[in-house]
């Protein structure tokens, strides 16, 4: 199939033929899940076969590893392993941590009015 319409302009019923779509008859996710040690993702979460693993997403360095990671070297932000696999080094890079300069924890509390949450337990006024 090819395009023929932008996605502002296009007619009620028409689905985006440029991009890949999960191969489950109907579903209009995006693709995720395929075969272990294969890069092709054939089906979302929802319709992917027991077997299968996410080959899109980033997975744990550690060899056979399939977990996200977290963990990272302090002042980087790309998370290389997995908690299991993390070294005595690494800290958590993908949650946020506690505003306090220097406070690896993660945040529980915030100000008045606003739900977002900066400091931990310890650093909260």
């Amino acid at each position: 199939m090819r395009p023929e319409f932008c996605s502002q302009h296009a007619k009620p019923g028409m689905i985006n033929v440029r991009k890949k779509r999960c191969c489950h008859p109907g579903c209009t996710k995006k693709p995720s899940f395929g075969t272990a040690g294969s890069k092709k993702a054939e089906f979302c979460s929802q319709h992917s076969k027991k077997d299968m693993v996410n080959v899109v997403g980033r997975r744990c360095g550690h060899p056979g590893c399939t977990i996200l990671p977290s963990f990272g070297k302090d002042g980087t932000k790309k998370p290389e392993l997995c908690s299991q696999h993390a070294k005595q080094d690494m800290i958590n890079v993908h949650s946020k941590r506690c505003g306090h300069p220097g406070c690896t924890k993660r945040p529980s509390f915030g100000t008045s009015g606003s739900k977002k949450a900066e400091f931990c337990s310890q650093h909260a006024k």
